[in-house]
């Protein structure tokens, strides 16, 4: 739908649409939306989101001459941010003997 503009800047800038979608979850695999054009007026045009129209935090575009986008969840909200779990701190025993040695000393 919006591949019609192409790198037309000027209809770029007069396009009217907004993207109703799912709250931010971690599931990779599945993504579910719409986005919505010219919403309330006679020509109004509802269009699918799925998960191969959108891309992934750190996703890299090659062979492209140009590219628009939309962001649509940002920082701790992305799929990958919240698929990745908490991180755990790595000790070695010698690290946690030398911490319990310190505190024995104090």
């Amino acid at each position: 739908m919006t591949n019609a503009i192409g790198d037309n800047e000027k209809e770029l800038s007069q396009f009217n649409g907004h993207i109703k979608c799912e709250p931010p979850n971690n599931n990779l695999s599945r993504f579910e939306g719409r986005l919505v054009i010219n919403e309330g007026l006679v020509n109004e045009k509802i269009v699918p989101l799925e998960n191969d129209n959108i891309l992934l935090r750190g996703t890299i575009l090659r062979n492209t001459d140009w590219c628009y986008g939309v962001v649509i969840f940002a920082g701790k909200d992305t799929k990958l941010m919240q698929n990745s779990g908490k991180a755990k701190f790595k000790r070695t025993s010698i690290d946690r003997l030398l911490n319990f040695v310190i505190l024995g000393v104090r």
